[in-house]
């Protein structure tokens, strides 16, 4: 099920011209559920005119969060006869996208600190390594949990210069 979740001026009248600020995306637990959710992320984020950057680095956080629930929450799809579900919101806050994943199993997720010949552990690291800052809470209404991860939200009409201009200088400047 998906929800948008428009600005309003109250008494149901929209803000004619401006996106939805919050979306969610309820989805059941399969490995094609991860796909799909990184797949209207990328819609949603474009269509709130977000940089290239932000949308790719938006995509992997969506990634990681959604494998998090398949591999590790309760109810998840690796745990047998669970039919669990899982739901992705994405949400404007001024100059941020907070990118949440809500699943129905209250257990925190624990930043693991793989060895190198490991093959999972990292998801986590991941999204610190490319959010701005993540965290969890309890779900705000019955069991679970939101994981969550903020990014800068950088629109794709920012003229290039404005992006360079934040690189830091080059070898010899």
């Amino acid at each position: 099920m998906f929800t948008t979740f428009t600005p309003s001026l109250g008494k149901g009248r929209t803000v004619p011209g401006l996106p939805a600020r919050r979306t969610e995306l309820s989805l059941v637990c399969t490995p094609g559920s991860v796909g799909r959710a990184r797949h209207h992320a990328a819609h949603v984020l474009r269509g709130w005119r977000a940089h290239d950057d932000t949308v790719d680095a938006a995509c992997l956080i969506v990634s990681e969060l959604t494998t998090n629930v398949l591999c590790h929450a309760e109810g998840g799809a690796d745990r047998p006869g669970s039919g669990g579900s899982f739901t992705l919101g994405l949400e404007i806050m001024g100059d941020l996208v907070e990118i949440s994943v809500w699943d129905p199993d209250p257990t925190p997720p624990v930043r693991a600190a793989p060895e190198a010949d490991q093959i999972h552990g990292r998801g986590l690291v991941i999204v610190s390594m490319t959010s701005t800052r993540w965290g969890h809470r309890a779900a705000a209404r019955g069991p679970g949990k939101v994981v969550w991860a903020r990014l800068p939200l950088v629109r794709g009409d920012v003229p290039a210069s404005v992006l360079r201009d934040s690189d830091p200088p080059a070898a010899g400047d």
